[in-house]
């Protein structure tokens, strides 16, 4: 997909090292908030900025991001619709930029796995693939 290092999401802070960064100035979430807390706020440098879309169980501590003045922001697509905010017709608008970069060619989907069928089996399939933890990219179910 173009990254210019990959690390090891289930040992960060070490394959971070490994790969010569010891702080990064911005974190992007998109696995597990509560599992990698701890390894993102040693991780962010002072006045960073962590954003996640991937929710929480129970509370994390934001306590040690106050001494870096870093930051932590949540992001939910439907947030704008739910909400009704002023400018909910936003999200239209990035929708249909990213549709537009996907049919470009500049960006491609993650997808890289389809399962046939909408039925409780198939569904079952598809978490038994997820909750493997070995699973690359995104699984989708269709009809």
């Amino acid at each position: 997909m173009g990254a210019d290092h990959v690390v090891n999401h289930r040992e960060l802070i070490d394959s971070m090292g490994k790969a010569g960064f010891n702080q990064v100035d911005y974190i992007f979430n998109v696995a597990d908030t509560q599992g990698h807390w701890d390894a993102m706020v040693e991780l962010i440098a002072p006045q960073g900025m962590i954003s996640s879309i991937v929710e929480v169980d129970s509370k994390v501590d934001i306590a040690p991001l106050a001494m870096k003045s870093a930051g932590f922001v949540w992001e939910l697509m439907f947030t704008r619709s739910m909400f009704k905010t002023s400018d909910m017709i936003r999200q239209q608008d990035i929708l249909a930029e990213i549709a537009q970069l996907l049919d470009d060619g500049k960006i491609s989907s993650t997808l890289t796995q389809t399962l046939v069928g909408f039925n409780v089996d198939t569904f079952k399939e598809a978490h038994r693939i997820i909750e493997s933890g070995k699973s690359i990219g995104k699984t989708a179910v269709i009809y």
